[in-house]
């Protein structure tokens, strides 16, 4: 649930979206997160030394989308 809130939270700071229909906010939050991470993922362009940086990117994913990654994230 903490996961929703802050998606919910950054989604309506770094946007101006209202609070009408949340549950669609979310799922276009959603979707583009997991459109960006997939890029990532499959970016072949990177070597095995450069997957470190594709993690990092994913992290930075989440925290552009107001959601904090309390563990791991020592870098």
């Amino acid at each position: 649930m903490e996961l929703w809130k802050d998606m919910l939270i950054g989604a309506i700071q770094n946007q101006s979206h209202s609070l009408s229909e949340p549950t669609k906010l979310l799922e276009l939050e959603c979707y583009i997160a997991l459109s960006r991470i997939k890029s990532v993922l499959e970016d072949n362009t990177l070597t095995d030394v450069d997957c470190f940086e594709k993690i990092e990117e994913i992290i930075s994913v989440y925290e552009e989308m107001g959601v904090k990654i309390y563990s791991r994230h020592d870098f």
